[in-house]
């Protein structure tokens, strides 16, 4: 959207729907601004518009969706006056936006992870996902492709070979490890230390005398600073790799560049000389060729195209099928009444704070992929942008620095007052004294087992102490080990 003309520019209607205005936002040809967490509420209220006014496909209904006539009933509490008291958003413009999707097929709706992440994130994206089946389209909402693509991962991820004795939710390992759980963590294209929620917990926990901790690494990150032992990763330049997006269905056969440099090893190569150490003999003959792999992962075809012309795209699956017990799509979802879940979408009203706390989001930043990149581009910048309206109550403006806590702990900010940010949500980055914001993440878990970082509640107040020195940076080429062998 940033180069050329640009969607926009080519006379393509972009909304964008979010708590802040984005540089999405901004290159778009409108914003609706929604109240933090709400997100569900609007999406309810304009189903709910779609069916009064007649604007619903009933043929594509009757024939592709199972549930209509009970999410109809459903949608009665939505009225739009209720709407814009949730969201925030006036009731005309809920009902404008509405009849601008109903003459506008096709459409497609994208939503950012960031959107799920909090409590109630799952009904928050049922709620929203259903609007396209109400106008007729079979596809029209987008999250990611990665359950939609023609890939048997099982034939490389490893979960052919084994069953899980006990599953940790990513979001509760950090207490986990802290507890004392594990004796041994491995860690893999992971920097749990700067990224998990509640990460003060995992850094004590990884510190712990009775754990080992082994970290395959290409940079010296948060976490290869915590680990008794760490294994050279190469990098992309280095080791063969299949590529895939969520995104979209293209697919590339990475060929290495150069050799791995060093003692680098790839992780599959890794997890190799490893079992044939440890494991029986049998074990260690379940590590074949790479390219035989990807030949199990692909099939025949796909996998001759990747290695003929270095990409392929995949083909789509019909439209018309659909992962359900129905096969259809189902407003009534008999699955999640199974799970003890609503059957139909229940978004929640939304995030609210108590007196005096904030709802802190989490959101990307153009120049970084969570903490990669910070060897490219320098450390992510330590900001707490806030709206005009919560520096004024707090008292705090551009330049200041800030202690932004909650019972995890505290982490100081240089303040950036963003006009651009909704009232009782301020956005945040890497903190001045040499700690990552996640120490103050809410490790809570979703009832479809999600992450809710973006329902985290914190304090803000000036403060005037006396900065620390930022942390040294690593290079990564002062990374060694002692050899495998």
């Amino acid at each position: 959207m940033e180069e050329g003309p640009g969607v926009v520019n080519r006379g393509v209607r972009v909304v964008t729907i979010d708590v802040r205005l984005t540089e999405t936002a901004k290159q778009s040809t409108d914003f609706i601004r929604v109240k933090p967490g709400s997100d569900g509420y609007l999406a309810l209220g304009v189903a709910r518009h779609l069916v009064e006014k007649g604007y619903v496909d009933r043929e594509f209904i009757a024939r592709y969706t199972q549930g209509f006539e009970e999410l109809v009933k459903h949608l009665e509490g939505y009225t739009l006056d209720r709407v814009e008291e949730v969201t925030g958003v006036p009731k005309r413009r809920v009902a404008e936006f509405a009849e601008e999707l109903a003459t506008s097929k096709p459409f497609a709706i994208l939503i950012g992870y960031g959107l799920q992440r909090r409590f109630g994130g799952g009904e928050v994206v049922r709620s929203i996902a259903l609007l396209p089946a109400l106008l007729g389209m079979h596809r029209g909402f987008f999250y990611s492709n990665a359950s939609g693509l023609s890939i048997n991962l099982a034939a490389v991820d490893g979960s052919a070979l084994w069953s899980a004795r006990r599953v940790v939710s990513m979001e509760k390992v950090s207490e986990e490890v802290y507890r004392g759980g594990y004796k041994l963590v491995y860690i893999h294209l992971h920097n749990p230390a700067a990224t998990l929620p509640n990460a003060a917990r995992l850094v004590e926990g990884l510190r712990r005398d009775d754990v080992f901790v082994v970290v395959h690494e290409t940079h010296w990150s948060d976490t290869a600073k915590l680990a008794d032992v760490v294994l050279p990763a190469p990098t992309f330049y280095e080791k063969l790799d299949a590529v895939f997006s969520y995104s979209h269905s293209v697919v590339y056969l990475n060929k290495p560049a150069i050799d791995p440099l060093g003692e680098a090893l790839g992780e599959y190569q890794l997890m190799c000389e490893i079992a044939k150490r440890v494991a029986s003999k049998s074990y260690a003959e379940l590590c074949p060729d790479p390219y035989e792999l990807l030949k199990l992962a692909f099939g025949e075809e796909v996998f001759r195209g990747l290695v003929e012309e270095g990409a392929v795209e995949l083909e789509p699956p019909p439209r018309d099928v659909y992962q359900t017990p129905s096969g259809k799509i189902e407003f009534y979802s008999s699955l999640a009444l199974e799970e003890g879940l609503p059957p139909l979408p229940t978004p929640p009203e939304g995030d609210r704070a108590s007196e005096g706390e904030l709802i802190l989001i989490t959101s990307a930043h153009s120049h970084y992929i969570h903490t990669q990149f910070e060897d490219v581009y320098g450390p992510i910048h330590s900001e707490l942008h806030i709206s005009p309206q919560d520096a004024e109550q707090l008292g705090i403006k551009t330049g200041d620095l800030a202690e932004v806590c909650n019972e995890r702990g505290s982490v100081l900010l240089r303040v950036r007052v963003d006009p651009g940010l909704v009232r009782g949500v301020p956005r945040h980055s890497l903190a001045l004294n040499g700690k990552r914001i996640s120490v103050l993440m809410d490790d809570g878990v979703d009832v479809y087992g999600g992450a809710v970082l973006n329902s985290t509640r914190v304090k803000v107040r000036r403060v005037q102490n006396k900065l620390p020195e930022s942390p040294t940076q690593h290079p990564r080429q002062n990374l060694s080990t002692t050899p495998l062998s």
